[in-house]
């Protein structure tokens, strides 16, 4: 699953927890992985499925960077925008793996995201 609304990192980095607690949905097409966290405002997309513990995830959408949390912030400044973008995600409270797109319930901006596979 790759859409402009990601952010790719060059090289991966080593988060061994969460920024904090969350509520967590996870989904899987059998090699990709999808952890959605609600109290993080992001979905974690992992190319391949984790082999250990600790495996940093590939691609973080909602956020700029994976140690970002704020809902709707899409300037990165630590504060919840006015207005919701296509970079950003408020509570996400499920999600699913179609065919090769992601449906994620962006529960509190009331609506569903779309991203296009590979």
């Amino acid at each position: 699953m790759h859409a402009t609304t990601t952010t790719r990192m060059a090289s991966k980095m080593q988060i061994q927890r969460l920024v904090r607690f969350s509520a967590y949905f996870v989904q899987s097409n059998g090699t990709q992985l999808v952890v959605a966290e609600y109290d993080n405002n992001r979905a974690l997309l992992s190319d391949s499925f984790p082999t250990a513990n600790f495996e940093p995830a590939d691609v973080v959408l909602g956020q700029s960077d994976f140690r970002g949390a704020t809902a709707n912030d899409d300037d990165q400044d630590g504060i919840e925008d006015a207005n919701p973008t296509n970079r950003t995600i408020f509570g996400p409270s499920d999600l699913l793996i179609t065919g090769n797109q992601l449906l994620l319930a962006d529960t509190g901006n009331h609506r569903i995201l779309v991203f296009d596979g590979q």
